[in-house]
C-alpha cells in the first residue's frame, strides 16, 4: 500500500494520477530580479550623464543639447520599464 505523504508547500496536480496517491510537487514559478526603483536625484543624475556622453560622442557639435537629454531620458525610461 502506497503511503500519501505531503511535504510542506507541495500540491497535488492535475492529472492522471489524481486520486491514485501520488503527489507531485508544484512546479515553482522562476521569478526575475526585483526591479530597481531610482529617486528624482539618481534619474536625473543618469540621464545627465549619458545626454553628456552623447554629446562628447558628437564632440560637442551643434545646439542639441536638448536632443541629446531627451533621447537619454528616453533610453533610461526604457531600461528602467524593462525590469517592471
Amino acid at each position: 500500500m502506497a503511503k500519501n505523504t505531503k511535504f510542506a508547500g507541495e500540491q497535488p496536480t492535475v492529472g492522471s494520477d489524481k486520486g491514485s496517491g501520488v503527489v507531485r510537487k508544484k512546479p515553482a514559478t522562476r521569478k526575475g530580479p526585483t526591479p530597481r526603483k531610482c529617486s528624482d536625484d539618481e534619474r536625473y543624475r543618469m540621464i545627465a550623464e549619458s545626454a553628456y556622453y552623447r554629446a562628447e560622442q558628437r564632440g560637442f557639435q551643434g545646439d542639441l543639447a536638448l536632443d541629446d537629454w531627451l533621447r537619454a531620458e528616453a533610453e533610461l525610461d526604457a531600461l528602467l520599464s524593462k525590469d517592471e
